[in-house]
């Protein structure tokens, strides 16, 4: 039979999960590369304040020039932001980040040649535009990595701690190369290692693209935003509210403490030198700690120690005092910042995650700018203690609307949350985990479980964070089975991410792109002028182009035989539990495109049943098409091998409907002739008993809804597929389309 070694998707070595190894040592750490390029950007904006007395004089020009540049630094950060923002989630983090790395080390290198003051702010400048890049590029890696919310905060602590002991370090490297050789040389050091960040980050490892907004067929308008405008205010408000406090309020304690004669010599050291080692002690516990309190509880006590830091300065000027105000503001700045930047991003889908990233950044930077302006005559007039209550009021603020909006999106933008419990089970004894609000029992890992998955049901998402992953065969779908959800879900706001088995292009069967095709067991067409225009639109667009590699996500089950079995499947498992991690973390629901296609990749392909009891176990909705359906009938836990639709009501491809002949398939001249399998004979051996199998043969459509599952028989169904899957992830509908026999 030709080409019929695709029936066996599986290579001979599965590949690892994107990203570390699950189990391996630092992996909820930022690769070296990212780490290295935050700790380059934050020396950058530190470096010339021992240099502002030599730089003046070479650059022959007032000391107020060249401390006008941190200002234009600062300027030219804050504003470059959202544009860097908007082109990772265009481009992504990787480019991203080399050209903005690049630009900097062409920025650095000339200011180290700089001859004028003019020049010198006009540079500073664009060098601080430059590295303003590595903001988005950082965040859109911790949050596209995967894993849970407590592992993107550590990985943001991560970069934090680094970036801390950057600005610790390189005013005292600055200064000691500069009284050593010259400050030219400094700037040039900071343009070769920029260099080298810029190249060392061709080799960051590749993150699972996140679901994101793919380019529209023509003729097919995108859905209206769920309310921008309040996400925008809330995403400028923390940040400018953080700025205000947690930028400024640090970079006001020397001048503070100057303004009472204290600011000379050694106190004034000892101060800044608190603030950069509590936010390096800060960030590396918080990594290493593990702490899993809810946003709204980090929030909370974030803003309290940074309130009794502002009360503590407004009470007493002293060194010793200001050494613990900046000792507590370090440690607010990490809890708050590192847990705004966790959750505050994901206000926004994710195809704008780094734009959510950058906006509150931008915000930030810009009002600690100005709060700086405002506060520093203030403290020069000796009005400390006000400054600090100001403060201290600004920060209980902060700390109020952050706790309740980051309680508040706990609750209400995101999709049920999902708890993994720690059971007594032994890892390698078979056993159940309990899916509570489901009344049944599940094997959550297939035989071998450590773990049950809890979900909590009082959460319900916004049709803003709906985002929807839709597997298609690469072998050929059918163009409406695409295009009756696809459109379904693009009026209704969600996000669309494509996944094949390998990772190509899929395609849609020519017959159902030809309105002239006459289907033989209807003695008719099936496909419409305009369906067949859509899907040819569909198809010319970049919409499909890219999609999700399932072979190098899923792991492949090892075959039994291998002579280090138990440690082969202990590593699956392994594996197993980060993806669906991943799943939770991005996706509400799950779509198998039908077709004849699904034949030959989908039906008997391991990953897909995987990937179908990852989203069961996680009692996310899935709904199959067609020949799709298949998929759920095989999908079985490796310890009953009961399939997943026992006991369960659903449709499919019914016997009246298959082909005697013509049964083909894109990219091979193999006419199989009919189906190899009678879909019906069997979907109903799978669901019985207790379920059954609907065909409603005769009928203009057949949809059956019994939760988890949606299912649709064939192509007439495949809006009504999508219409009932939005009705599932919103109204909460959980059976329609059959009625339920009395049992015995």
């Amino acid at each position: 039979m030709p080409r019929n070694q695709r029936y066996d998707v599986r290579p001979p070595q599965a590949p690892p999960v994107p990203g570390p190894a699950p189990g391996a040592r630092g992996t909820d750490r930022c690769p070296g590369g990212l780490r290295w390029a935050a700790a380059l950007a934050n020396a950058d904006w530190h470096v010339t304040a021992p240099l502002l007395v030599s730089l003046a004089a070479a650059l022959g020009t007032g000391v107020h020039t060249v401390t006008a540049a941190l200002g234009a630094y600062a300027l030219g950060h804050g504003l470059a932001l959202p544009l860097w923002g908007r082109a990772a989630d265009r481009y992504g983090p990787g480019r991203v980040l080399r050209t903005g790395l690049g630009l900097a080390a062409l920025g650095s290198a000339a200011c180290a040649l700089c001859a004028s003051g003019s020049g010198w702010l006009v540079l500073r400048a664009a060098t601080g535009a430059a590295f303003a890049a590595v903001t988005p590029a950082v965040a859109l890696y911790c949050h596209e990595s995967g894993g849970t919310a407590p592992a993107r905060q550590r990985r943001f602590a991560d970069v934090l701690a680094v970036s801390a002991a950057a600005a610790v370090l390189a005013p005292l490297g600055a200064a000691l190369l500069a009284h050593a050789a010259s400050w030219r040389l400094v700037f040039l050091t900071l343009a070769l290692l920029t260099a080298a960040a810029a190249a060392r980050a061709t080799a960051l490892p590749s993150t699972p693209p996140p679901p994101g907004r793919p380019a529209r067929p023509a003729g097919v308008r995108p859905p209206p935003s769920a309310r921008p405008l309040l996400v925008l205010l809330v995403l400028l408000g923390l940040g400018a509210a953080e700025g205000a406090v947690l930028l400024a309020l640090p970079a006001l304690l020397v001048p503070a403490l100057a303004a009472h004669g204290g600011g000379d010599g050694t106190g004034g050291t000892a101060v800044a030198m608190a603030y950069g080692a509590a936010v390096l002690a800060g960030g590396t516990l918080l990594r290493r700690s593990g702490i899993r309190w809810p946003p709204a509880r980090l929030v909370a006590v974030g803003g309290l120690l940074g309130v009794a830091a502002a009360l503590t300065g407004a009470a007493r000027v002293t060194p010793a005092a200001l050494t613990g105000v900046a000792v507590l503001l370090g440690l607010s700045w990490t809890l708050l910042h590192t847990t705004l930047q966790t959750w505050l991003p994901r206000l926004l889908p994710a195809h704008r995650r780094a734009t959510a990233a950058s906006l509150p950044a931008t915000a930030g930077v810009l009002a600690g700018g100005l709060a700086v302006e405002l506060a520093a005559p203030q403290l020069r007039a000796g009005r400390t203690a006000g400054v600090f209550l100001v403060a201290a009021a600004l920060c209980a603020l902060l700390t109020a609307a952050g706790a309740v909006l980051a309680r508040r999106w706990t609750t209400r933008h995101v999709v049920p949350r999902v708890a993994v419990v720690p059971s007594a089970t032994s890892v390698c004894a078979p056993s159940a985990g309990k899916v509570s609000g489901t009344g049944q029992t599940r094997k959550t890992r297939h035989g071998f479980v450590s773990s049950r998955v809890r979900i909590d049901r009082r959460t319900r998402g916004t049709p803003m964070s709906r985002r929807i992953l839709v597997v298609l065969s690469e072998y050929g779908y059918w163009g409406e089975e695409l295009i009756g959800p696809l459109e379904t879900f693009d009026k209704a706001g969600y996000h669309v991410t494509f996944a094949t088995p390998t990772g190509k292009r899929p395609v849609a069967l020519p017959p159902s792109m030809d309105p002239d095709y006459i289907d033989p067991p209807l003695g008719r067409s099936v496909t419409t002028p305009e369906m067949a225009a859509k899907v040819k639109a569909v198809e010319a667009s970049d919409r499909l182009d890219h999609p999700l590699d399932l072979s190098s996500w899923l792991p492949d089950r090892p075959y039994r035989s291998k002579p280090y079995f138990l440690r082969d499947w202990e590593a699956y498992n392994t594996r197993l539990e980060k993806v669906q991690e991943q799943i939770a973390d991005r996706y509400d629901a799950l779509l198998i495109v039908g077709g004849s296609g699904p034949i030959v990749d989908l039906a008997n392909n391991w990953r897909v049943h995987d990937l179908i009891l990852a989203f069961y176990a996680l009692d996310r909705p899935i709904a199959a098409e067609c020949y799709g359906v298949t998929c759920l009938a095989f999908a079985r836990d490796q310890e009953d091998r009961q399939s997943i639709i026992r006991g369960k009501h659903v449709t499919g491809h019914c016997i009246e409907y298959d082909y005697l002949d013509g049964t083909g398939f894109v990219g091979t001249d193999f006419n199989m002739g009919p189906p190899p399998y009678p879909l019906e004979y069997i979907l109903r051996d799978a669901t019985a008993p207790g379920g059954a199998y609907h065909g409603n043969f005769g009928k203009t459509t057949s949809v059956i809804v019994d939760y988890p599952f949606i299912t649709g028989r064939s192509t007439p169904d495949s809006y009504l597929t999508g219409q009932k899957t939005v009705e599932v992830l919103e109204n909460g509908l959980r059976q329609w389309g059959f009625k339920a026999q009395p049992k015995d």
